[in-house]
């Protein structure tokens, strides 16, 4: 590692470099835990990120690591001005990744496969996802992403327990795959008005609690629906499920405009 964010010397003052140019294919876990300097990272060979390796670092704005392929747990979390993260050829997000980077605005990862618990948990500023290539959600993965408005996952299976709670701006959700949605994954996502998941086979409890908004419901390969699933889905008119042979309790409770299911 050629490191140029150590603060250094001139004249008896201190200068302090704020870039940090990575030569190696590793950044070892907590490399630059907590430093106060660093705006910038260019690793052109960087193929893994450590956990913690820029953890809390509130300086850095901008990472260019073309090759990186896995990006450790907590490896940025807290780095509240990263506003954008290039990193074309990651696969793999460990869990709390990009925990409170609440200027992050810009998430470039066609190829990742799988997200971690609590990756970009409270990422106030993202406004769209798209990561084509993901398949598995780990839990709690996008909460309170307050600007989160579209999120395009075509090849998803999976999703985990409070995936998008409180993502109060999403309001479409077409995932064409999906099989799985764990327990409250949408809850409070107030202004969600359309859900496309025509392979999905169970829903979780609370998995819609509180989608006050939502109008259509396009599932037609469930067979098992929790506890609440729908619970205060106000503006919910028709649900058409013909292959649902295990209904929770209180699913539809609260759901006052439904006249046919």
């Amino acid at each position: 590692i050629r490191i140029a964010d150590i603060p250094r010397r001139k004249n008896g003052k201190r200068v302090d470099i704020d870039t940090v140019i990575v030569d190696h294919e590793t950044i070892p876990d907590n490399a630059f835990y907590r430093n106060e300097f660093i705006k910038y990272v260019i690793g052109s060979k960087v193929k893994t990120i450590g956990n913690e390796a820029f953890s809390e670092c509130k300086k850095l704005t901008t990472v260019d690591m073309p090759k990186v392929e896995t990006i450790g747990d907590n490896a940025f979390n807290v780095c509240r001005n990263l506003t954008t993260v290039d990193a074309p050829n990651v696969k793999t997000i460990g869990k709390g990744a990009f925990w409170w980077c609440k200027e992050l605005t810009t998430v470039n990862m066609p190829l990742v496969k799988t997200i971690g618990n609590y990756a970009f948990w409270e990422c106030d500023k993202l406004t769209n996802v798209t990561i084509p290539k993901v398949e598995t959600i780990r839990d709690s993965a996008f909460v309170k992403c307050k600007n989160l408005t579209t999120v395009d996952m075509p090849l998803v299976k999976t999703i985990g327990n409070y995936t998008f709670y409180e993502c109060k701006e999403l309001t479409t959700v077409d995932m064409p795959q999906v099989k799985t949605i764990g327990n409250s994954a949408f809850v409070e996502c107030k202004n969600l008005t359309t859900v496309i998941m025509p392979q999905v086979e169970t829903i979780g409890e609370d998995a819609f609690m509180g989608c006050e908004k939502l109008t259509t419901v396009d599932m037609p390969q469930v067979e098992t629906i929790g506890n609440s699933a729908f619970m205060g889905c106000e503006k919910l008119t028709t649900v058409d499920m013909p292959k649902v042979e295990t209904i929770g309790n209180s699913v539809f409770v609260e759901c006052e405009n439904l006249t046919t299911v």
